[in-house]
């Protein structure tokens, strides 16, 4: 007969199966950052799973505000105020409420990201980075093999030519990969390169991804956002020479081997044709009279007539182009209201993030990121569209977080000291 004690479930076995509620809440965080690598499907993950994300940190208690966010909060509160009224012009139209709805959620998906990282950010960013460079990697890799007709459907994963990877234009997908692409550059200085092996392996996908999606707005940022983050980086090194060493010669061998790898990759004909097209600085849509800064102008002067816009979309048809200008497109799109509301949100958002980022903290490194990444993209809205640009309503709420992360980090160390002092 089976011993007696072999019968009873032991207190180990009959323990239920508990997930913790900061568990919880960092599995709904990673899931719908990684979400926003996939774009083209409708509605994409990063909407589920945000709204998921969001509707768990409320319910769960994980939601704290400060005051310090108040003011950025009306700013942008007051933004889509301006949209929802230039809204009631062309409701009728398609599609327009829609994307006014999507841009009310992007606000909120800003303020999400500022209640999260106001606390405990080392973890939180630990997470996002994670989820991030998953799938940075992973649209680099369809919009590769894409490019190369190497998967089913390959036609699906580019547009004009260019790789898209699972995003719905070229411009985007390219634009979205220089966050990561600036961690792991980072992450190899602090590090160094024979540690950090699988860093390469995934930089070097992104980076062939990024070349693909042939945006020379995307490459221009790249170039910027990394040199602004090494600067930054060589600046808060300067009391450790090794360091200071690393980055330098990191820096120097990261130019030859990306050097080496575009060579590899205009060896194909393919790839040398659209270069050389898209390397042109006299592209048939940026010249003319109805070329890209020539409507800037114009369109500058139509909003000293229009207070309310003139309505979602119906620049276009107008001029013949979008906008390719976020400053000009909220006067157009979002009235007075919105064109003055967008540029305040851009102004305070920089203040606060270079009052604080190079101030010492466990996640300076990661604020360094964000600031080098949003300093250059808000450079490059004047150029082209941004405002729908989900990554950067998370650079929005990254620096707010972080910064005040940062402030009560730096309270904390000054009152620790004050005793000592005493």
């Amino acid at each position: 007969m089976p011993h007696a004690a072999a019968l009873t479930p032991t207190a180990a076995s009959a323990r239920p199966l508990t997930v913790s509620v900061e568990t919880l809440r960092h599995a709904t965080l990673w899931l719908m950052i990684f979400g926003g690598s996939i774009v083209m499907i409708k509605p994409s993950p990063y909407e589920v799973f945000g709204i998921v994300a969001m509707f768990t940190w409320l319910c769960s208690g994980g939601a704290r505000f400060y005051r310090a966010m108040v003011p950025i909060i009306l700013l942008m509160l007051a933004d889509m105020t301006g949209a929802t009224i230039t809204l009631l012009k062309v409701m009728h139209l398609p599609e327009t409420s829609m994307w006014t709805a999507i841009g009310w959620y992007m606000v909120f998906t800003a303020i999400f990201f500022m209640i999260v990282l106001a606390e405990n950010p080392k973890r939180r960013m630990d997470i996002i980075v994670h989820a991030y460079v998953a799938g940075a990697v992973l649209c680099s890799a369809i919009g590769i093999l894409g490019y190369f007709h190497a998967l089913p459907s390959s036609d699906s994963f580019l547009l004009y030519g260019r790789a898209k990877g699972t995003f719905d234009d070229p411009n985007v997908f390219g634009p979205f990969l220089i966050f990561p692409i600036v961690v792991l550059i980072q992450r190899l200085y602090l590090d160094g390169v024979m540690r950090s092996w699988r860093t390469v392996f995934y930089l070097a996908i992104m980076l062939a991804g990024l070349f693909l999606s042939f945006s020379r707005g995307a490459w221009g940022h790249a170039v910027a956002s990394i040199g602004l983050m090494t600067l930054m980086m060589l600046w808060c090194a300067r009391r450790s020479p090794a360091l200071r060493s690393r980055v330098v010669l990191i820096s120097i061998g990261s130019l030859f081997a990306v050097a080496v790898l575009i060579a590899i990759l205009l060896s194909f004909q393919s790839v040398r044709e659209i270069f050389t097209q898209r390397a042109s600085l006299d592209q048939a849509y940026d010249l003319g009279k109805f070329g890209r800064f020539n409507r800037h102008w114009m369109g500058f002067a139509l909003a000293l007539e229009k207070p309310i816009g003139i309505g979602i979309f119906q620049f276009s048809p107008m001029f013949g182009e979008d906008t390719h200008n976020s400053y000009l497109n909220a006067f157009m799109s979002y009235g007075w209201l919105g064109g003055i509301m967008w540029p305040c949100i851009v102004i305070l958002t920089t203040i606060v993030a270079w009052t604080w980022c190079l101030r010492p903290s466990p996640w300076r490194h990661y604020f360094i990121c964000v600031v080098a990444t949003f300093q250059v993209v808000v450079g490059e809205a004047w150029v082209i569209d941004i405002d729908h640009w989900r990554h950067v309503w998370f650079l929005f709420g990254a620096v707010w977080g972080l910064a005040i992360a940062t402030a009560n980090y730096t309270r904390t160390l000054n009152a620790a000291r004050e005793p000592a002092r005493a």
